[in-house]
């Protein structure tokens, strides 16, 4: 026999029941089915088989009293939905439609369970104030609320719609994304993905950067610290609170050579690399702070002097990628942007030497302008990683000064292999900064083509730009009446024309209004005979 306690009682069950009837009983007191009193009553009463006179009086002294209904307490408005709902959706066939905007959505299954997704009856004008629209709509339906944001990395806050439009997003564009549980912008998402219902490939949606895992890895990584000869700075408090996945680089010190290291991941840390001097030979950082008497020299014989101090040298130098600031010997051309690297390949110094175009309009200004000050790679706007320059800037007698541009096909065509639309926005930062926040300086710019095949008149037009520009009352920019700055399929050309409609929306009358022509228009014209 078998004895059943929960309920206050004991039953006695004998093996001449009918077969379905022990099975049954069976059930009940081996999953303890007493707990759930509706699946015992759905269970017992899944058959119209008698039961045994034990058996019914068991059944009656468990649901002797019945269990009260549950009461919805969830406060509703007067069409049924919660006040707390996000969206209120009405089932249209297979789609969902959300009856207060008219937004249809579609059921989407993942590994998180089902969710919707948003379903557009036309081609979406991502790089729009609608495209905008659009993201924000399918990041509200990756999480709860607020939880993935589109993200300004320059601000380090939430992205607004007039930075969206800057930056010109089309279908394979992939904006910056934050989530903010893990906290990590996310930089490789495309907005195609996202519209066919995909998520940002965050850290912790990607199972080969398992954060967790790594978080409880202290000891793991301290053990290996023993066989890789190097020591875990980093606490187990900072560590639990700092690791987010294995990229991150805790704090570690060599064994050997008693250097710091602060840039090595936990994968380079697996595949036992430290990341120290004693420990790399391809960007051994104090190797080359120790190296500026080296560098003087590779100077004697590549013509260049070295204008980092060697104070600036020894606190800035951190590998092989430091760019010292450097000056050619034969085109005095200030160099920022060469990393030790390229010199000691020899791969060049950046400057206008190295340039031939560059280098012929820097001879051609000296030689008719002698009265001008001619300064190559003009410092403009923006510090350290993010500094600018100017081709040449001409200073003259008088106080007036210019800025002169030379632009490759790289500036206009997005079908040219070095085409960079960063690059074109910058180009127009700089136009920005020179002709209206700062400098009050025009700037004139040149075909690079022109000017290296001597074509359509360039230095004629060079020469009137710039005593046009000494007339002008307000700084302005001058190019040729060429497709490079006036085709509609030149970044150049759309970059300005969307600036020019998001000014119009500011101000009702702008200084092109009247004329019709736009305010870094072509004058005085060079008109191309093609």
């Amino acid at each position: 026999m078998c004895h059943a306690a929960g309920f206050g009682v004991h039953c006695r069950l004998k093996f001449s029941w009918n077969t379905l009837a022990w099975k049954k009983a069976k059930l009940f007191l081996t999953l303890r089915e007493a707990r759930r009193p509706a699946l015992f009553r759905a269970r017992l009463n899944m058959s119209e088989a008698p039961l045994s006179p034990s058996l019914r009086s068991l059944r009656a002294n468990v649901f002797a009293e019945e269990l009260p209904e549950p009461v919805d307490t969830t406060p509703r408005d007067r069409d049924g939905f919660p006040l707390t709902a996000r969206r209120r959706l009405k089932r249209v066939g297979e789609l969902f439609e959300d009856i207060d905007t008219g937004q249809r959505f579609k059921a989407r299954k993942s590994k998180d369970g089902t969710r919707l997704v948003p379903v557009f009856s036309g081609r979406v004008k991502w790089k729009t104030v609608d495209g905008f629209k659009v993201v924000k709509l399918l990041l509200s339906c990756m999480g709860r609320e607020g939880e993935y944001k589109l993200w300004s990395k320059e601000k380090d806050a939430e992205m607004t719609s007039k930075e969206w439009i800057q930056m010109g997003m089309k279908n394979t564009s992939t904006p910056p994304i934050r989530h903010d549980i893990c906290g990590e912008v996310v930089t490789t998402t495309q907005l195609n993905k996202l519209q066919t219902g995909g998520r940002a490939g965050c850290s912790c949606h990607n199972p080969h950067a398992d954060a967790n895992m790594w978080k409880n890895k202290y000891d793991f990584v301290v053990e290996m610290g023993v066989s890789g000869r190097f020591k875990v700075v980093t606490t187990r408090e900072e560590w639990k609170r700092d690791c987010t996945d294995n990229r991150y680089c805790p704090s570690l010190q060599c064994i050997d050579c008693g250097e710091p290291v602060t840039t090595t991941r936990l994968t380079n840390l697996q595949q036992g690399q430290k990341g120290c001097s004693c420990h790399n030979n391809l960007a051994d950082a104090n190797m080359w702070v120790n190296k500026y008497d080296t560098v003087v020299e590779m100077g004697v014989s590549g013509r260049f002097k070295v204008i980092t101090t060697r104070e600036e040298w020894k606190r800035d130098c951190t590998n092989i990628k430091c760019c010292p600031t450097l000056q050619c010997l034969d085109c005095d051309k200030i160099v920022t942007t060469t990393c030790l690297a390229n010199l000691q390949q020899d791969q060049g110094l950046g400057c206008g030497c190295r340039n031939k175009t560059e280098a012929k309009l820097a001879g051609w200004l000296r030689k008719n302008l002698p009265e001008a000050v001619v300064t190559p790679q003009f410092r403009g706007p923006g510090q350290g990683k993010s500094a600018t320059h100017f081709d040449f800037h001409l200073r003259f007698p008088d106080g007036f000064q210019v800025i002169v541009e030379v632009d490759g096909a790289q500036h206009f065509w997005e079908s040219d292999y070095r085409f960079d639309l960063d690059t074109c926005k910058r180009d127009l930062r700089k136009e920005e900064w020179s002709t209206i926040k700062q400098r009050n300086t025009s700037i004139i710019r040149l075909v690079q083509e022109d000017v290296w095949k001597d074509r359509y008149g360039w230095e004629t037009f060079l020469m009137h730009s710039i005593g046009a520009a000494r007339k002008v009352e307000r700084a302005r920019v001058f190019h040729p009446d060429a497709p490079e700055y006036t085709s509609m399929n030149s970044a150049y050309f759309q970059l300005r024309a969307e600036k020019r409609k998001r000014d119009a929306k500011v101000a009702s009358d702008t200084d092109a209004g009247s004329s019709g022509e736009s305010e870094d228009g072509p004058a005085p014209k060079l008109v191309r005979s093609m």
